[in-house]
């Protein structure tokens, strides 16, 4: 239902998504919700889903690359340089595969 809704009904989609994450915590649910959330610039819901993270899961969010381009699009959008800059070296420091954070 995520997938058919992403484009036509992204809010829908990210509620199942959000859904998803409350009752199961799996990674899938989260990084759909941080997708949509970021394209529907739902900053807040962004942070909301960060802060749900426990050290294991923050872990596991971090191989991702939704994970990072969220924090960008987050700080970027709140005209955070500083931290924008930091989250893009961090990220390139544990991810140096990932080249988009270059």
């Amino acid at each position: 239902l995520i997938e058919i809704e992403q484009k036509s009904a992204p809010q829908h989609a990210l509620n199942h998504s959000l859904r998803g994450w409350s009752q199961f915590h799996l990674m899938l649910f989260f990084s759909k919700a941080l997708l949509l959330s970021q394209q529907l610039k739902s900053w807040d819901i962004v942070v909301q889903l960060m802060l749900s993270l426990n050290n294991q899961q923050l872990q596991e969010a971090q191989k991702n690359q939704v994970y990072w381009d969220a924090l960008v699009a987050m700080y970027d959008a709140v005209n955070d340089k500083e931290a924008e800059k930091a989250v893009l070296l961090e990220g390139m420091q544990l991810h140096p595969e990932m080249p988009q954070l270059r």
